[in-house]
């Protein structure tokens, strides 16, 4: 399941008539700038591709430690058994232990990739807030001495930064618990130029004070941004896309 949320923000603008603002339709050149934040999340299970690295050492002409037995004869449960290699040797009733240490790098590894091997419940978060500059210029209609409406075209450049943020866990064949990768986080900022659309009604309530309300339109562009490494549990990759970005809006407007 996944949900981006709701985000407010704040817009300020400034509007210079560049015809007679009370004719029936006028023009002007606005300019604004708003701070909006960003919220996005997702969780669930996701099928992903098993690597599996097997690393192999010499013992150096050493026997291999036996694993001990259960009351029943059987391996005691794996993984659990032994944390370094070692053998048990018995002399005059006294037991004895030798652990011997492994060599700096194994003479051979295999990787082994299974395809949809692995069933990965995850959680997965983008937070932020992103500042934007527009410009472009207004045309008005007053439709009656108190209502009005106006549309406005420009362009805009925003500059964005975002937390990426992920924490996961997944099953393996063989083993009792799963594997969890803990919370991993990445930040990220950039510039992204675009442009807007506004379409607003306003309704004066004297010469110099009104209400408006509206619709607007960003168009941004996109990013990518990763968190965690190959290294670990392989990185993931989430796309920050504001390049459709609609909303609602509303205020208080004052001339000068």
């Amino acid at each position: 399941t996944g949900s981006r949320g709701i985000s407010g923000g704040v817009e300020l603008s400034v509007a210079r008539a560049m015809t007679n603002p009370f004719k029936k339709l006028s023009v002007s050149i606005v300019a604004g700038v708003s701070l909006n934040g960003i919220n996005s999340s997702r969780s669930g299970t996701v099928t992903s591709s098993l690597h599996t690295y097997t690393d192999l050492y010499s013992l150096n002409g050493l026997s291999a430690p036996v694993a001990p037995l259960n009351a029943d004869g059987s391996l005691q449960t794996p993984g659990v058994i032994y944390t370094a290699p070692s053998y048990g040797t018995s002399s005059n009733g006294v037991n004895t232990e030798t652990t011997f240490g492994l060599p700096n790098l194994p003479f051979q590894t295999i990787n082994t990739d299974t395809p949809n091997g692995a069933q990965v419940t995850g959680l997965w978060k983008i937070r932020g807030a992103y500042f934007t500059l527009k410009v472009g210029p207004q045309l008005t209609a007053n439709l009656t001495p108190k209502l009005s409406v106006n549309a406005s075209i420009g362009v805009a450049g925003s500059y964005v930064g975002t937390t990426y943020s992920a924490t996961e866990s997944f099953l393996v064949a063989g083993l009792l618990n799963p594997i969890t990768t803990g919370l991993e986080t990445n930040t990220k900022n950039v510039f992204l130029p675009g442009y807007y659309a506004d379409f607003d009604t306003n309704w004066a309530i004297n010469e110099r004070t009104g209400f408006f309300a509206g619709v607007s339109y960003d168009n941004l562009g996109n990013y990518n941004q990763s968190v965690g490494s190959v290294g670990s549990a392989g990185s993931r990759t989430a796309k920050i896309d504001l390049s459709a970005t609609a909303g609602v809006h509303g205020g208080l407007s004052i001339k000068f």
